[in-house]
């Protein structure tokens, strides 16, 4: 799991360029706090301006999915 402070930026690399990605945010409550779209990109950083907490990013692509794990404190 990855530890950030409430307004720290996240990143995510290597994404695949080829392909528009989807990115869900969840809240430990397994709801849905945030989404976004990146197209053909192969990173992207959004910021972490949530409550202190656990929470999922999963990111999809036509082809596949990935969950990511971070906390914030």
């Amino acid at each position: 799991s990855n530890v950030v402070r409430p307004n720290d930026n996240l990143r995510l690399i290597n994404l695949n360029s080829e392909e528009i990605t989807e990115i869900f945010v969840y809240n430990m409550m397994g709801e849905l706090i945030d989404t976004y779209m990146v197209d053909q990109a192969s990173e992207f950083t959004f910021n972490a301006n949530h409550v202190s907490g656990y929470y999922l990013i999963d990111v999809k692509t036509a082809n596949a999915k990935t969950t990511l794990r971070y906390i914030v404190k």
